[in-house]
């Protein structure tokens, strides 16, 4: 069946590739148009600030929305092929012991991490980003790899960001 992926729209979809060069080709082309469409606004960051690319998902999966409900787009099991009987589907149950684990499994590894290497690896991410912000043009990858590999967790990599970038709010788009 070809619903979903369009494959019935040609005969042979691989004979001489021609079609795949005309897909590769519109997906460059539509590429090349959203880049130049945020650098035009001045880089990604002035594109979230701005809510453009909130904007831009929210049309889009408004769009695609009401093709499935027009029917213009085909979904199996939503609006073509729909069973008539309702199918039960068995919830996922997590170990509730998989919470105390992974506490555990953390603070083993900060007792057994260096301690002073992580402090330091986060210090230098903080300091990084600081530069960053100021418009310095640095790569902030080799002190985000550090602070990794000195065994820092993801709260505090994200702690030191937030010292220097702040919460993320996301602008109201609509």
């Amino acid at each position: 069946m070809n619903n979903e992926n369009c494959i019935g729209h040609t005969v042979d979809p691989l004979a001489g590739s021609y079609y795949l060069e005309s897909l590769t080709t519109q997906i460059e082309e539509k590429g090349r148009y959203w880049y130049e469409q945020v650098q035009n606004m001045g880089g990604a960051k002035a594109a979230i600030d701005s809510g453009y690319y909130l904007k831009e998902m929210a049309k889009g999966q408004y769009q695609n929305q009401k093709e499935i409900e027009s029917g213009e787009r085909k979904v199996v099991g939503i609006n073509t092929f729909v069973l008539n009987k309702k199918v039960e589907i068995p919830l996922f149950k997590g170990d509730p012991k998989g919470e105390a684990k992974q506490i555990a499994r953390l603070n083993k590894i900060r007792q057994r991490r260096d301690k002073a290497r992580a402090t330091r690896s986060l210090d230098e991410l903080s300091k990084t980003a600081e530069k960053k912000a100021k418009g310095e043009e640095i790569n902030m990858v080799p002190a985000m790899l550090e602070a990794v590999r000195a065994y820092a967790t993801e709260g505090e990599i994200f702690a030191a960001l937030r010292k220097v970038y702040g919460e993320y709010r996301p602008p109201a788009v609509f």
